[in-house]
């Protein structure tokens, strides 16, 4: 693996890393938040970031592997 090959999944990974703690700090917000609200409603909005959670780590997972086949610009594609 190159040195670039580094840099780019390094990169990858503490993107990933800083989005995953601001959702997981939402999700958190209105699990303790929402002890007022209705237990429906708090599941709804404390599992949208989970969700988006899933989102990232798949779509990071994926960018990695783009990287280590060599694909570091997908635009190229299209």
């Amino acid at each position: 693996m190159k040195k670039s090959h580094t840099h780019k999944i390094i990169v990858t990974v503490v993107i990933a890393a800083v989005v995953i703690l601001f959702y997981m700090g939402y999700a958190l917000l209105f699990i303790t938040a929402g002890k007022e609200m209705p237990s429906i409603l708090m599941f709804i909005f404390a599992g949208i970031p989970i969700a988006l959670i899933a989102g990232m780590i798949y779509a990071a997972v994926q960018r990695i592997k783009e990287i280590e086949k060599g694909e570091e610009d997908d635009i190229d594609n299209y």
